[in-house]
Order: C-alpha cells, then structure tokens, then sequence
C-alpha cells in the first residue's frame, strides 16, 4: 500500500471509532438529560448516578478494547520450530495459534475478527474488554429504551 492509501484506510476506522464513541456517551447522555429533569427524591438520583458509572466503565471499556495489543506477534523469515507453518498472505512463518488479519495487516494471537467499530483487531488479549464493551453498550441501551418509555410515560399521565 502506498502512504496515502494507509492514510486513508486509517482515516475511515479512526471515524467509525468516533462513531462508536459518539454512540455510546452522547447518545445515552440525551436520555439521561431527559431523567434529571423528572428526578423527585434522593433514591432516583443515586439510580442515576449508577447509570453514569456503568457508561463511564462502557466508555473505559471501548478505550481498553482499542488502545491494549490485541496480541501482535512478530514476523518470522524462518522456521521456529516443525509445527510451524508458511503463511503467504502474511510473508512470514507463524507459530500454531497465530493467524494473520488481513485488515489491519497483522500476525495475532487467536484472531477472533476486526471490528470496524472498535477501530482494531479482536484477539486474544482485548476480547474481555471488548464483550465488557458489548455488554455495556447493550445494557446502556435497554436502560436508554425504559428511561425513554419511563419518560413518555410521565408525560401522559
């Protein structure tokens, strides 16, 4: 790839990343505006202060998933050992439980996929923090469908 292509290949994840963060943190956050304005006692207010630490930790969550190494291995010119294999679209030797991504161009550890979202490679060492990322953002938003439902709710009575 020349730099220019690189830099746009880079360009186009680093916006879908943003997208995901934007997802996450705005989109909750206009919910949870919503809540505080119908907040009436103490209890309600601490309900609410947990929904704000579990988003920070989903938020923390994307970050750790993002920014850790998912297990880059390096590239080998030569055989470390007999169950070692050839691989071409890496161009390099790789040992067993390594397998290259094609879309980050990288030899990784227990390749489980590139998410586009997350703007990174999947393996072994970020797949915790990347379900804690999922499981979050799933929690955020079943909490951000029973505000929204709660809100309307409100209203009409």
């Amino acid at each position: 790839r020349s730099l220019f292509s690189s830099f746009l290949f880079i360009l186009h994840f680093f916006f879908s990343f943003l997208h995901s963060f934007f997802l996450i943190f705005l989109y909750s956050c206009l919910f949870f505006f919503q809540a505080e304005d119908g907040i009436r006692d103490a209890q309600e207010s601490r309900g609410l202060g947990d929904v704000y630490k579990r988003q920070a930790l989903t938020v923390g969550a994307l970050f750790s998933a993002s920014f850790s190494n998912p297990g880059i291995v390096p590239r080998h010119s030569m055989s470390g050992g007999k169950d070692w294999r050839w691989s071409p679209e890496a161009q390099s030797w790789i040992c067993p439980r390594t397998s290259f991504c094609p879309d980050a161009c990288l030899l990784v550890e227990d390749h489980h996929h590139f998410c586009a979202f997350v703007n990174t490679v999947i393996a072994r060492r970020n797949l915790p923090c990347f379900w804690m990322f999922m499981a979050g953002s799933a929690m955020l938003l079943l909490l951000g469908c029973v505000i929204l439902v709660w809100g309307a709710v409100n209203l009409i009575a």
